[in-house]
């Protein structure tokens, strides 16, 4: 047959043949050289490697023109439009789907025109291969993914990053740099790649960084680049951190300003970052101390104000530190409780404190050889109308939402009785799936993404809106300084956990703000109570303050300002501080100069002052606004209640009536001796107008012992006992309501 009679159809398959021929070892080629430079670290489209990222987009736009695909003009002669359409369109757009999903390309982003055939790429692409210990690509693009299963806020994310965040000022020795030295700054996220949602979602909301796998398990998500470090300073310094991570913060700003000013470009400037790392999360690596061996670190900022003003604040930073869990135990009668646990840093106490506040319910529990305390619910009464209903009007987002709907069915069972029947086999059950018994085919929600940080999920993969909690932590990573070994059994610990359980003595620095004179002058207080200035024939000199062992708090502040140490003495319910190290002394008597009131510890501050040729400053006039009775109270004060007549009173201590005297005329009550074993003088307050101004006083000058506890429980003193709760039946309810108050009382709660 000669050729200018052969059918269309036949011109059609050869022409199809000659142009596959041509056109598939390029697409072959494009995804070979697409696929070593990521697993293999070449550099085909990689600028900074040599290569052409124009290279890649011409590449792939070859697919994109008309020409390949006018052949399907002939088919549609024999086939018609539904034949051209699947085999024309219908496959190629399949081909070019294949290869968006490699490139983090939605469906939205690909226009497909039925007639003519013509792909259209709608989305710029922005090439980025990371740095060593990380294998895969980013494809960073204009457009964020927006995950509509989870709403965020400001407040969540600030919680979230208080519990997981990590600032990092990263300094390594490269040749490459006139210097000798690469430096970046870096904020991150690490978590397991279950929770590759909620890190979408805030990457969604703050509209800057990039989403990487890190190691088997781990995602990180990382911000880098100056444009948008910038973007998430301005967001921090609205939505602020108030637990220890915000110290962290503000040496990362400063080392952020050094980078801007390119003075790291510098040996002064290098040695200004190192100085700022050294007090930043675990410090100084091995080589940089040898390298900069005189490098002096920088005071550490203060950090006072914890307090907790968005319960959304508390959803975040429960995602990131808290767990839910079921405890049996068998005893005689088998018992079924429910644990709501956010554990810190001993340093973070009063973070702690300050949400068992805001929350109304639990306790605080330390562990002081582990340097960890722990805010504690048990109670199911506690758990049921205060937790559950707490976490469903703020929701959790990440993976420990799972944990969160285990908890509320067993809470269901144990409220409906069923636990001491059939429905305890159910509770065991939900147990044994929880936290790190949790996999993927335990529920809906594990469902095998074959991870791919960088391509996008769908919107109906989690519907978090029904889901609920899981303890996830990070894993050890030898070059991830977020993660480090963990205490009892966790996988992990967040970066609060690991920068604070470094031992190092750190000076801290106070700006001379009315916050910062508060604490010194609640210092001084506290020293003219239970603290001594030593100077040994040696010309030893240090401070010591003991004080009980639920005081720790207390002992924390100024160990976090100062330094020095805190150990518990033997045979006694009592800590010791001792501060030695000279350059923290000498600030910690130029603070307090002028401001200690306690005869005996002046004599014994003049001493340390002639040793460092200081001057000796006398006291003026106590005010009435000064925090010195604030820490002179957590020293020698006591709230007690007579059982005899039930009548409350605030009394504080002393063998020297000279410093409480001049109590009386600002505070009200009087002084007497006190014909005790310490045959002392007292200061001693019992009206109640008196009582309730000194609870205004101590509002704006608080008290930062185990004594405060009892200060927020005074109002309920006299609330019950107008209504004679104390003398009430004890069926009733006023009584049960008595006996609760008590017991917090009693407990310090």
């Amino acid at each position: 047959m000669q050729l200018h009679k052969l059918a269309l159809f036949g011109w059609a398959v050869v022409i199809t043949a000659v142009l596959l021929l041509l056109s598939l070892p390029v697409l072959a080629g494009a995804i070979t050289m697409l696929l070593t430079d990521r697993n293999f670290n070449t550099s085909f489209f990689e600028l900074a490697g040599g290569g052409d990222p124009i290279l890649f987009q011409h590449l792939f736009w070859f697919f994109g023109q008309k020409w390949p695909f006018k052949l399907n003009l002939m088919q549609q002669t024999i086939s018609g439009e539904l034949v051209s359409y699947l085999l024309g369109t219908l496959i190629i757009s399949y081909i070019i789907y294949t290869i968006g999903n490699k490139l983090n390309i939605s469906k939205k982003d690909i226009v497909i025109k039925k007639r003519t055939s013509n792909i259209a790429l709608h989305k710029p692409l922005s090439l980025h291969r990371n740095k060593k210990n990380y294998k895969s690509f980013n494809y960073s693009t204009n457009n964020v993914n927006n995950n509509k299963n989870i709403i965020l806020n400001s407040s969540y994310i600030s919680g979230f990053i208080d519990g997981e965040g990590c600032f990092q000022i990263t300094i390594l020795k490269n040749s490459k740099y006139k210097t000798g030295w690469y430096v970046g700054i870096v904020f991150a996220i690490t978590l397991h790649k279950k929770d590759i949602v909620l890190l979408n979602g805030i990457k969604s909301f703050l509209g800057i960084g990039n989403i990487s796998s890190l190691g088997k398990n781990a995602i990180q998500y990382r911000v880098r680049s100056k444009e948008e470090l910038s973007k998430l300073i301005k967001f921090l310094d609205k939505s602020t951190l108030i637990s220890q991570k915000a110290a962290n913060y503000e040496l990362f700003k400063q080392g952020f300003d050094i980078l801007l000013n390119k003075e790291h470009l510098t040996i002064e400037g290098i040695e200004k970052l190192v100085s700022k790392k050294a007090s930043m999360n675990l410090g100084l690596s091995d080589e940089l101390k040898k390298s900069f061996p005189n490098v002096i670190n920088v005071n550490r900022p203060l950090v006072v104000d914890q307090i907790v003003k968005d319960p959304n604040w508390i959803s975040g930073f429960v995602d990131a530190d808290g767990c839910f869990f079921i405890q049996v135990q068998k005893v005689n009668n088998t018992k079924v409780t429910l644990k709501f646990l956010v554990s810190q840093h001993s340093r973070d106490k009063a973070l702690l404190e300050n949400i068992k506040n805001y929350l109304g319910v639990g306790r605080i529990e330390t562990n002081v050889e582990a340097s960890v305390c722990h805010y504690v619910v048990t109670r199911f009464t506690d758990i049921n109308k205060i937790i559950i209903p707490f976490f469903k009007k703020y929701p959790l987002h990440g993976i420990k939402v799972l944990e969160f709907r285990d908890l509320c069915e067993a809470a269901l069972l144990i409220q409906n009785k069923e636990h001491l029947s059939e429905g305890f086999k159910k509770i065991l059950e939900i147990k044994a799936r929880m936290n790190r018994n949790r996999n993927n085919n335990n529920d809906s929600f594990g469902i095998n993404l074959g991870f791919s940080p960088t391509r996008p999920l769908k919107n109906n993969l989690l519907p978090l809106s029904s889901k609920n909690t899981v303890k996830v932590k990070n894993f050890l990573i030898y070059y991830n300084p977020q993660v480090t070994k963990a205490f009892n059994s966790w996988v992990g610990t967040s970066e609060t956990i690991c920068l604070l359980n470094k031992n190092k003595r750190l000076i801290h620095k106070i700006s001379n703000n009315n916050n910062n004179i508060k604490i010194i002058q609640w210092l001084a207080g506290l020293i003219d109570g239970d603290g001594s200035f030593l100077l040994s024939k040696k010309g030893y000199a240090c401070l010591e303050i003991t004080m009980d062992i639920r005081d720790e708090r207390a002992l924390q502040i100024v160990k976090n300002i100062y330094g020095g140490s805190i150990k518990l003495r033997s045979n006694t319910n009592a800590l010791r501080y001792r501060l030695h190290h000279k350059e923290g002394l000498l600030k910690l008597i130029n603070d307090v100069n002028g401001l200690i009131r306690n005869p005996n510890r002046l004599v014994q501050l003049n001493k340390l002052c002639i040793k460092y040729d200081i001057v000796l400053i006398y006291p003026k006039k106590l005010t009435y606004n000064n925090s010195w009775l604030a820490g002179f109270f957590d020293a020698d004060g006591t709230i007690s209640i007579n059982k005899s007549n039930w009548q409350l009173s605030i009394s504080a201590s002393q063998k020297i009536s000279e410093i409480l005297t001049p109590l009386i005329e600002l505070y009200g009550g009087n002084v007497y001796i006190d014909n005790g074993s310490s045959k002392s003088y007292k200061w001693y307050i019992t009206k109640k107008e008196d009582i309730l101004k000194l609870i205004e006083y101590f509002k704006e000058h608080p008290s930062k012992s185990a004594k405060v506890n009892r200060l927020h429980l005074i109002p309920k003193f006299y609330e019950l006992k107008s209504m004679k709760a104390h003398q009430a039946s004890s069926e009733t309810f006023l009584a049960k309501s008595w006996v609760i108050f008590y017991k917090k009382w009693i407990n310090y709660e």
